[in-house]
C-alpha cells in the first residue's frame, strides 16, 4: 500500500512547483519521493492578537497548576511516551489532555497509575484559554509537518517542551534549543520537562514574524508574481 500511494504521489506532483510548510517537509519530499520538483517553503500563517484575544474568553479551567498536551489520541502523538514520562515527575501539576475521551488511552492512564493525575478534557471549540493557563505545552510526537499548537502557545505566552521530531519543531525553536529533547526517550522527556516547568524560559518576547499573516501573504504574493514572470 504505501508503495502505491508514493508512486502515485510521484506521479501528480514529480516536475510540479509546490510549497511546502516547512524546510522539514520540503526535504522530505525530496528524499522520500526523490521529487526533482522545485520547492518553496512558506509556513501556515498565525494571528497572535487574535489568539491571545481568544485566550482572554471566561473558560471552566481546572483550579490547580496543569502541563498541557494537544492532539488526538494516535500513534504519532506518542501519549504512551507523555505518561511514560509522567510517572517518573514528581511535579503536583496536573496533566491535562485535550483529546477526545477513548477507552485505550484511559486504559493506558489506569495501567500507569495516574489516573488521580490526568485529565482528559476533550477537544474545545476554543483551546485558548487552556493553553494560557498551562505551566507549559508539551509536543512528544515522532513526526509532524509544522505543529500549529507550538505557534499557538508561544502566542498565548506559553512556555513549550517538544521532541526533536521531523519536521518544524526545530526550526520553530532554533532560539529555543533547551525546549526540543530526543524522540522516543521518557526519561529525558521528564527531566526536561520538570526543569522548564521549574524554571521556565522566556518566552513572551519569542519572534513569531515568520508566521504573521503579513509575512507570509507576502511570500505568497512573491511566489504568484514570480509564476507571473514566466518563474516558478
Amino acid at each position: 500500500k504505501a508503495r502505491r500511494r508514493r508512486q502515485r504521489y510521484r506521479r501528480l506532483y514529480d516536475g510540479h512547483p509546490l510549497v511546502a510548510v516547512s524546510r522539514g517537509v520540503a526535504d522530505d519530499l525530496r528524499r522520500q519521493l526523490e521529487l526533482v520538483s522545485p520547492i518553496v517553503t512558506i509556513p501556515n500563517p498565525f494571528d497572535p492578537q487574535q489568539i491571545r484575544a481568544l485566550a482572554g474568553e471566561n473558560a471552566r479551567l481546572p483550579t490547580a497548576p496543569y502541563v498541557l498536551h494537544v492532539g488526538r489520541f494516535a500513534p504519532q502523538k506518542r501519549h504512551d511516551l507523555l505518561l511514560d514520562a509522567w510517572q517518573r515527575i514528581s511535579l503536583p501539576h496536573k496533566l491535562v489532555l485535550l483529546t477526545e475521551p477513548e477507552p485505550r488511552l484511559t486504559a493506558m492512564i489506569a495501567e500507569r497509575g495516574l489516573a488521580d493525575r490526568v485529565l482528559i478534557a476533550g477537544f474545545r471549540r476554543n483551546p485558548y484559554p487552556w493553553f494560557a493557563r498551562a505551566a507549559l505545552l508539551v509536543l512528544c510526537s515522532d513526526h509532524e509537518g509544522l505543529p500549529n499548537v507550538l505557534l499557538e502557545a508561544l502566542a498565548c505566552g506559553t512556555p513549550v517542551l517538544s521532541t526533536d521530531c521531523p519536521s518544524g519543531p526545530a526550526e520553530i525553536l532554533a532560539a529555543l534549543p533547551q525546549c526540543l529533547v530526543p524522540c522516543g526517550d521518557a526519561a529525558i522527556l521528564a527531566d526536561r520537562l520538570e526543569a522548564l516547568v521549574r524554571c521556565p524560559p522566556e518566552v513572551a518576547n519569542f519572534d513569531l514574524t515568520p508566521y504573521a499573516p503579513a509575512t507570509v501573504a507576502a511570500a505568497w504574493a512573491n511566489l504568484a508574481a514570480a509564476g507571473a514572470s514566466g518563474g516558478h
